[in-house]
């Protein structure tokens, strides 16, 4: 793909060129001499701790190979950012925290530009359910999917305990495996794969 990309870009200048993600900085050595004014990349998170803690998680629910996997990537991305951040001329990260962790980590000082989601001006309107929880989340990533289940393990069923009233549940996002369709139906909560519309 590198090369692909550098014949490409042969005898070809850019004033900037952006990185969206921390795994595609390599890509920056594709432009070899091509001249760049400016090499910005968003990292986005800290992958490094990121994938550490998805390994966690994967040890918490006893698999061990995922967790090995999980680890060995955060020690892949974090020899990789080390040798590539460092030639960027602006660097976006989505946290405080994680701006700090960066520059103790690679001595580069990123520019805090925090996730946000366009939220519409106004809704449709609708007689909110009493009792009705919803969750988003795509169930392909860990996170997500431990977090929908920590929700039908322990916090749905203490809602429905101390409301003393009807307490529904539903879970949108794609790549929801059998396990979090069983026990949503147990606990008769909801899974939809494919909502055309969240509002």
């Amino acid at each position: 793909v590198l090369s692909d990309v550098r014949s490409h870009l042969a005898g070809r200048r850019f004033d900037m060129v952006h990185v969206a993600r921390s795994y595609l900085l390599p890509v920056t050595g594709a432009f070899g001499e091509a001249p760049v004014n400016t090499l910005s990349t968003d990292l986005d998170e800290d992958d490094v701790e990121t994938y550490r803690r998805i390994g966690a998680l994967h040890g918490l629910r006893g698999n061990d190979d995922a967790k090995a996997w999980a680890e060995a990537e955060a020690l892949a991305f974090e020899r990789q950012t080390a040798h590539w951040l460092p030639r960027a001329d602006l660097v976006f990260i989505a946290t405080e925290k994680e701006r700090d962790t960066t520059l103790a980590r690679y001595g580069v000082r990123p520019i805090v530009a925090a996730n946000a989601v366009a939220t519409p001006v106004s809704l449709p309107s609708r007689r909110a359910q009493p009792g009705a929880l919803l969750f988003v989340g795509g169930f392909g990533y860990l996170p997500n999917l431990d977090a929908a289940l920590w929700i039908l393990d322990e916090i749905l069923p203490r809602l429905r305990e101390q409301s003393g009233r009807p307490v529904s549940l539903t879970l949108v996002g794609r790549n929801a495996p059998r396990e979090l369709a069983e026990r949503a139906a147990v606990l008769s909560a909801s899974v939809l794969e494919n909502a055309e519309d969240l509002a």
